[in-house]
């Protein structure tokens, strides 16, 4: 189960970065990877944009 309101770490927020970003990493395969909502993963996606 997914927390929405979860706080991300540091470290991980940037891996999460640096693999959907820079590696082309999937969202649906980040969300399974890193075990967050869409909707998560997204706003870390959209805070480079």
């Amino acid at each position: 189960m997914h927390k929405p309101n979860a706080i991300i770490k540091p470290e991980v927020f940037d891996l999460i970065r640096k693999n959907v970003n820079g590696k082309g990493m999937k969202i649906a395969e980040a969300v399974q990877t890193f075990n967050l909502s869409r909707g998560q993963i997204q706003r870390i996606k959209g805070k480079d944009s």
